[in-house]
């Protein structure tokens, strides 16, 4: 696959215990991590493209209108639920559909925003490195680091009668704090207009991520470790996109 032109690295740090879960799959737990299978048999955590794109397109909902975009604020992309339905009242799909697209509507309503896997890193240098030869997206990487998932075990309590509720013991997996995890999101648009919206929206729904939930109630850190030199170009024409830039560079919430 071609390496996109319009592309940013990221990384993601766990801030709270970390599950984006995936099913039982045979393990001796109600919810398992996600996990990529590798070419040598083992399977590394990691979080999914799709799982990041999700969020990242309910977080660009809640902040488009501070942008002067339109959002319809749905919480599910299918058509039905959004501006894309047949009995919208919207008058046509909103700017956040327009970038993100809806699932089963046709035509313009492809999504022009591309999200990799979030594999585990021993640290930011590795990102820089990945994200400098491109492999991401030639070809599958292997990641360094094997983090060590911690089994949890919770129980429901009945408000009621102050004691645990009969059948609500459960148990799943959880990533440590402090956890990292490396990614890319690559913006692919002929039109100029979509590609400033897309862009707009990316950065400003990255920078709302830190406020928002990742997987089962984790909160993650967001930093931007390289962009590329046409996406640098394009922001410097937009003072909101400079500045959501400067500030995810730097770290806000570091």
């Amino acid at each position: 696959m071609r390496v996109p032109e319009l592309r940013i690295g990221i990384l993601l740090k766990a801030r709270t215990f970390l599950s984006v879960a995936s099913g039982r799959e045979g393990f001796p737990a109600d919810a398992v991590l996600y996990r990529k299978h590798q070419r040598d048999g083992k399977a590394i955590p990691c979080i999914p493209g799709s799982t990041v794109k999700g969020v990242l397109r309910k977080s660009a909902a809640k902040v488009a209108h501070l942008l002067g975009l339109t959002s319809c604020r749905s919480v599910r992309p299918e058509r039905e639920f959004t501006c894309m339905g047949a009995q919208s009242r919207e008058g046509g799909p909103c700017d956040v559909h327009k970038v993100f697209g809806a699932p089963g509507h046709p035509g313009r309503s492809r999504s022009c925003v591309e999200v990799t896997h979030f594999l585990p890193v021993a640290g930011p240098d590795e990102g820089r490195k990945w994200f400098e030869s491109g492999e991401f997206w030639r070809s599958p990487v292997r990641p360094s680091a094997e983090p060590r998932p911690l089994s949890i075990t919770r129980v429901g309590i009945s408000d009621r009668a102050g004691v645990a509720s009969p059948g609500l013991l459960y148990t799943y997996e959880q990533l440590p704090i402090g956890t990292m995890f490396y990614g890319e999101v690559a913006i692919r648009a002929r039109d100029a207009e979509l590609r400033k919206k897309a862009l707009k929206l990316v950065l400003a729904a990255l920078a709302n991520l830190r406020l928002d939930r990742l997987g089962r109630a984790g909160i993650a850190d967001v930093m931007v470790l390289e962009i590329s030199e046409e996406l640098r170009s394009l922001a410097e024409e937009d003072p909101d996109c400079r500045l959501l830039l400067r500030g995810l560079e730097e770290g806000w919430w570091s």
